[in-house]
């Protein structure tokens, strides 16, 4: 990670000015998590970070979240990162309360993983690589696994369709695992006949696009799956 009061230049890389590689661990009573050491906070706005406990794990999950990134980008593309880095950081620097920094945090973390999935699968077809029933909050569920994690900016729920023994079920039930690569639709019913349709124009985080229409059948089973998996609803 990187130093806490200015942006220096180190090789290739210019360092932004909110991170460093913490060696210690809490120091004080006060101070939490945060990717700098909280002993060297002066700014109103470091010690608003390190003294509240979610905003220092958001600084936390930022600083890792933006070495990922930097780690994974050519030359150029890290120099514009660094760039829009420190724009933020002076944007974050003139908040004076605990709610403006929360906010910003957390639209910069979700900045940068969609930034970390984009580089991650370039280049790579969306496709549906399978449809299974899987288990969700302990009941049987149908899920519909794609290559390449959803854009859940967009509406991937209206590309979906589902049918039990010929009946149309409700879109807004589908929702998406936390790696977005998963879209579920839970609490199905045992020994049931279920047909999935997927439609062109699922969107992926790299910008591709899931183009071909698939139809897929499956009867559930009398007893629960044994696979599990965590999800979040989108």
């Amino acid at each position: 990670m990187f130093p806490l009061i200015s942006l220096v230049k180190k090789s290739r890389i210019f360092m932004p000015a909110c991170f460093m590689t913490t060696v210690l661990l809490l120091v004080s009573a006060f101070s939490y998590s945060a990717s700098f050491d909280c002993n060297q906070a002066t700014t109103a706005v470091e010690k608003m970070v390190c003294t509240d406990t979610i905003v220092s794990d958001l600084d936390s999950q930022l600083g890792q979240g933006y070495d990922d990134l930097l780690g994974m980008l050519p030359d150029n593309s890290a120099e514009d990162l660094q760039s829009e880095q420190g724009l933020w950081l002076k944007q974050r620097n003139q908040c004076n309360n605990v709610s403006c920094l929360t906010a910003l945090y957390r639209q910069r973390v979700a900045r940068l993983q969609q930034l970390k999935l984009e580089n991650q699968y370039a280049g790579q077809d969306m496709v549906v690589s399978s449809v299974t029933e899987q288990t969700y909050d302990n009941a049987a569920a149908i899920g519909v696994r794609f290559t390449v994690p959803v854009d859940d900016s967009e509406d991937f729920r209206r590309f979906l369709t589902i049918y039990q023994d010929g009946r149309q079920l409700p879109r807004d039930k589908w929702i998406l695992s936390d790696d977005r690569l998963l879209v579920i639709y839970p609490f199905v019913e045992p020994q049931t006949t279920y047909n999935v349709k997927v439609r062109p124009g699922i969107r992926a985080v790299n910008r591709e696009t899931q183009i071909v229409n698939r139809s897929f059948e499956l009867k559930t089973r009398q007893t629960l799956p044994s696979a599990a998996f965590q999800a979040a609803a989108s």
